[in-house]
């Protein structure tokens, strides 16, 4: 397990900085106005892909080892188009209302979205068949590959094509999600074996019953982080937007310790039918990811705001005070990914669901109070506080179903032995190169 968290983590930070250079790539090349737009277009993937996850997302790694690959593949490949399809219509029916469809939808992008998101959904079915079949370093493999591609291209569109538009960031995740689609294919094609579809429809219902309630967690944990969007854009202005959107990409980087620890521990107690165990792997690992990310933040805060202005340019000044309001809500974040893995591996992700739900009653009540007073900041601020709603809501569901104490929650000497254990597999890996 920890050799797979290694080899997770390396990949999450190789992808961070190359993040880190599509969005030095977007700022210094686009500007703010196009990088604003580029994170609606974003958002507008990722609210397709939230309704897809129903049946084509994290009910895949949860059933992928109880039944056969094709009875899980098959209903996630219908499901997609079929919401792809839904997507198309809602959109065409929006356009009647323009002064809500050109606020949610940048130009001429409609077609697009859809279309990358019904890619990005492909792609990301045989991605989750890996992390259910405990398949991490193919996962990782496929992880990885869609940056690399995504960067490439951005530069070959900009640089060399001297596309100069948000069309260079759209053509780059084309690419970048058509190859990883294929690549997954080949990954996986050794998991299909002969099955019947037989059931499929008692099959499906379980999907839905399970997914929905993990789609709907994901689906306000996104209002917490991406609904001040369609605050900050009509206050403010989309070159602000651009600014925040640029401070959210800083910050959320650092979630790649979070997420590479809990796509293992999702992998693992997915696949075990021990509580006990899977509640003690998840107090181990929260604190040791805790304690990485509380490190990272602080560097991240450390780096002057001349540095973020020198390295995004001119139109991003003031980058730096939203990266400190978002700073607490990265540490929450932290925690958060790991109560949610362990909740969602034991077949329980209704407490998901009600603590985003929480965290986004927070966030409603303060965004129009504090984002036309405070700006950007108070934004940053609004979300910080509705991650920490949805913690309290969790640790609290977590220590009445394990009867964990509060005091397990500390760390203590003993709990760097997972670090020494990590430190003996790097040792290993370096000897056996």
């Amino acid at each position: 397990m920890f050799k797979n968290i290694i080899s997770t983590a390396g990949v999450r930070l190789l992808n961070a900085i190359i993040g880190f250079g599509i969005v030095l790539i977007c700022t210094n090349a686009l500007g703010s106005a196009v990088y604003g737009e580029i994170g609606l277009l974003l958002l507008l993937i990722t609210l397709i892909i939230i309704p897809n996850d129903l049946i084509a997302g994290a009910s895949i790694v949860y059933f992928s080892s109880r039944y056969k690959t094709w009875q899980v593949v098959v209903p996630a490949y219908v499901w997609s188009i079929m919401v792809a399809f839904m997507s198309g219509i809602t959109f065409y029916i929006l356009s009647f209302f323009p002064s809500i469809f050109h606020t949610i939808m940048p130009e001429n992008m409609a077609i697009h979205v859809v279309i990358l998101a019904l890619f990005n959904s492909f792609s990301a079915i045989h991605q989750y068949l890996l992390i259910g079949n405990e398949k991490i370093p193919s996962y990782n493999q496929i992880f990885i590959s869609q940056f690399i591609i995504q960067i490439f291209t951005l530069s070959c569109c900009i640089y060399l094509l001297q596309v100069k538009s948000i069309y260079a960031y759209v053509y780059s995740l084309y690419i970048s999600y058509i190859f990883t689609w294929f690549l997954g294919i080949f990954k996986t094609h050794s998991l299909f074996e002969r099955a019947t579809l037989k059931g499929i429809g008692d099959r499906v219902l379980q999907f839905i019953k399970y997914g929905i309630l993990i789609q709907l967690a994901n689906l306000v944990q996104l209002g917490n982080r991406r609904f001040s969007f369609y605050v900050v854009k009509p206050y403010l202005g989309l070159s602000t937007l651009g600014v925040y959107n640029a401070a959210l990409q800083l910050t959320e980087a650092l979630r790649i310790i979070s997420q590479s620890i809990a796509v293992v521990q999702y992998s693992r107690i997915s696949n075990c039918h021990d509580e006990k165990y899977a509640a003690d792997l998840t107090i181990k690992l929260m604190k040791f990811t805790v304690t990485l990310t509380f490190f990272a933040v602080c560097v991240l805060l450390i780096i002057p705001s001349p540095v973020f202005t020198w390295l995004f340019g001119n139109d991003f000044e003031g980058v730096k005070s939203v990266v400190i309001w978002l700073a607490p809500g990265v540490i929450f974040l932290s925690i958060n990914a790991i109560f949610s893995h362990f909740f969602s591996g034991i077949g329980c992700p209704q407490h998901n669901t009600i603590g985003s739900g929480t965290g986004f009653i927070l966030f409603l009540s303060l965004c129009f109070i504090l984002i036309p007073k405070f700006g950007i900041v108070g934004a940053a601020a609004t979300t910080s506080i509705s991650y920490f709603g949805i913690i309290v809501y969790q640790t609290i569901i977590f220590k009445k179903r394990t009867k964990i104490p509060l005091k397990s929650f500390l760390i203590t000497r003993s709990d760097f032995q997972i670090i020494n254990e990590i430190k003996k597999e790097l040792i290993n890996k370096k000897n056996n190169l």
